[in-house]
C-alpha cells in the first residue's frame, strides 16, 4: 500500500519545528500480527492487562524511539 502523510500538529511542540511538516511518501505493509509498518518501524496496538504492564511497555517505546 502506497502512503502519502505529513505531520500537520503535535500534542507537545518541538523547539524548530515548522509545522504543517512536508508530504512523506512510503510503501507500507502489513505483517502476520495485526498493524502498520512505515519507515523501517512497525506500529500495533498493545493490550495491557494492568498499571505495571503500562509502565513497563511504555519504558520499552522511549527506549526504543530514542535510540538513533
Amino acid at each position: 500500500m502506497q502512503i502519502e502523510y505529513r505531520l500537520v500538529r503535535r500534542t507537545t511542540e518541538k523547539t524548530g519545528e515548522t509545522l504543517p511538516g512536508p508530504y512523506i511518501s512510503e510503501t507500507a505493509s502489513t505483517r502476520a500480527i495485526s498493524g502498520l509498518a512505515l519507515e523501517g518501524r512497525f506500529f500495533h496496538s498493545v493490550q495491557l492487562a494492568d498499571e505495571s504492564d503500562y509502565i513497563k511497555e511504555y519504558g520499552n517505546l522511549a527506549q526504543q524511539y530514542t535510540q538513533p
